[in-house]
C-alpha cells in the first residue's frame, strides 16, 4: 500500500494495520562541491533530507531542497518517483510479487488520479503486476 501525504509517504503491506515504513516527503540534492566537502551522497531522502534541509544555512550548504515532494500538483514527478523507490527499498519486499494500492486524496484535482497512475506505471512498470488507484 502506498499513501502519499503532504508531510510523509506511508508504505506497508495490507496484512498489517499500521504502515511499516513512513518517509518524510523531502528530498535534498547537495551540489557537488558540498557532497565532496562533507562526503554526502548524490541525494538525501526522507529524514536525512529533512535534517540536511534544516542545516543548509548552518553548514552553508548549497543545492536543491524539496521539502514538499507530494502535493496536489507535484512540482517534480522525478522527486516523487525517487521518494517511492526509496520507500519501497525500505520495505524490503519483492515488489514483483505484490500489487500496489495507491491512495489519492478525496479532494484532489480531477487530473491527479490519472497522472498518479501514469507516473506509477512509468516508474515501476517492470516491477508491478497490477496497479489500483483509489
Amino acid at each position: 500500500m502506498l499513501d502519499n501525504g503532504h508531510s510523509a509517504v506511508k508504505m506497508g503491506l495490507s496484512t498489517f494495520e499500521e504502515p511499516q515504513f513512513v518517509l518524510p516527503s523531502a528530498i535534498a540534492f547537495p551540489f557537488k562541491k558540498d557532497r565532496e566537502r562533507f562526503k554526502l551522497p548524490k541525494f538525501l531522502v526522507g529524514h536525512q533530507a529533512v535534517n540536511q534541509g534544516l542545516n543548509l544555512d548552518k553548514l552553508a550548504l548549497s543545492g536543491r531542497y524539496n521539502g514538499r515532494v507530494w502535493t496536489d500538483a507535484p512540482s517534480s514527478w522525478s522527486d516523487v518517483e525517487l521518494l517511492w523507490a526509496c520507500g519501497l527499498d525500505g520495505l524490503e519486499v519483492d515488489v514483483t510479487e505484490h500489487p500496489l494500492l495507491a491512495s489519492v486524496p478525496l479532494h484532489a484535482p480531477k487530473a491527479l488520479p490519472r497522472k498518479l497512475m501514469v507516473r506509477l506505471c512509468l516508474a515501476f512498470s517492470k516491477f508491478f503486476l497490477c496497479l489500483h488507484v483509489v
